[in-house]
């Protein structure tokens, strides 16, 4: 990687305030790594609304500097390591911060006239987005009251630029995540043969499995962005099934679902395997692989095109989320082949948590 020099920007220009380094590291933000964070370049909460937001919002700022420091580093840009850290240091330790996190909470009870305010909407699609996928990959209790909603405001079948997919699919599949808790507690052994919630049960998956089927993810950018987009958000679709299948194969009854055999459910993999090899390496498409790949899969050829993608994909930006999904597919393959499986509960990852959106 070219080191660009720092320089002092002219008068007049945006980051003239800033130092030589934040000048530098907001700049690489803005035009290194805020248009990668969405699949639209006119439709990017990142630009529109956080790089504007941090010019007068310094723990966010801080946050953005940070991101970039470290970006930089794992580009072999060693420069701005200590300051990376500062600027971490400096955006945790505000309370501002952790009202950002709270955002969702505090607009819940605000006025209605808030629920057109495009940040209000990007930062509840943000967290709602990460807490929804981040189940998919836990084995941890689900409680009840614990399911994520969207503000009435939003249009659910919309696909949106940044996560890939519309609001309804990611309220499907958090439906399936609830599935094992409201159907038994897969990890007593004693609810193994009995279940008293098996019609209801059985209602509740036909039901997830038609509007999977018949959904229509609709995206208003008609450029070649809104074709590829709207493969994206296709391939989450087809993600969610095989992920359904998953999991009704965890309870009792399974047999009584025809969608849940093993054959529909390599077609799914097939199909998924074929969108993504025309679909970019980027993290957006990490939810679909960290699926197919804890699928109990038996084709090597499969199995070495996943893991060729999630490499692709730390190449690209060296993210947590991904170093830890390779770990959790890789211990997944490794469970699988050895005959493990029957021990091993969806989740199972060995691994701290993962943010799949």
């Amino acid at each position: 990687m070219v080191k660009a020099p720092l320089t002092t920007k002219p008068r007049g220009h945006p980051l003239a305030a800033y130092s030589k380094t934040e000048s530098y590291l907001l700049e690489y933000f803005i035009e290194g790594i805020g248009p990668n964070c969405s699949q639209s370049r006119n439709h990017n909460p990142y630009i529109t609304h956080i790089v504007p937001l941090s010019f007068c919002h310094s723990p966010l700022r801080n946050a953005l500097l940070a991101v970039a420091g470290n970006q930089l580093r794992l580009l072999r840009d060693t420069r701005f390591v200590k300051q990376a850290l500062m600027y971490k240091g400096q955006a945790l330790s505000v309370m501002a911060t952790v009202l950002m996190l709270c955002f969702h909470a505090t607009f819940h009870h605000a006025p209605s006239a808030c629920g057109s305010d495009p940040l209000r909407k990007f930062v509840e699609m943000y967290f709602v987005a990460h807490e929804t996928m981040s189940r998919t990959g836990s084995q941890s209790p689900i409680s009840e009251g614990g399911k994520c909603t969207w503000s009435d405001v939003n249009d659910l079948d919309e696909i949106d630029p940044v996560m890939g997919c519309s609001r309804r699919l990611m309220s499907l599949i958090d439906d399936i995540s609830h599935l094992p808790l409201n159907i038994m507690d897969t990890s007593n052994p004693n609810n193994c043969h009995r279940n008293p919630n098996d019609i209801d049960m059985a209602a509740k998956v036909a039901e997830i499995h038609s509007s999977l089927k018949d959904l229509t993810q609709n995206t208003t950018i008609t450029s070649r962005e809104g074709k590829k987009l709207a493969n994206i958000a296709e391939t989450k679709r087809v993600a969610a099934l095989v992920y359904l299948i998953e999991r009704v194969n965890l309870t009792p009854i399974n047999s009584q679902f025809k969608f849940a055999t093993s054959a529909k459910k390599n077609r799914m993999i097939a199909t998924i395997i074929r969108l993504k090899s025309n679909l970019p390496d980027t993290p957006i498409l990490l939810w679909p692989l960290y699926i197919i790949g804890h699928a109990r899969l038996v084709d090597d050829h499969q199995r070495r095109f996943i893991l060729d993608r999630l490499q692709l994909m730390q190449r690209t930006r060296n993210l947590g989320s991904v170093r830890r999904t390779r770990t959790a597919v890789k211990r997944a393959f490794q469970v699988f082949d050895i005959k493990y499986s029957l021990d091993h509960t969806w989740g199972d990852n060995g691994i701290v948590p993962i943010s799949l959106a």
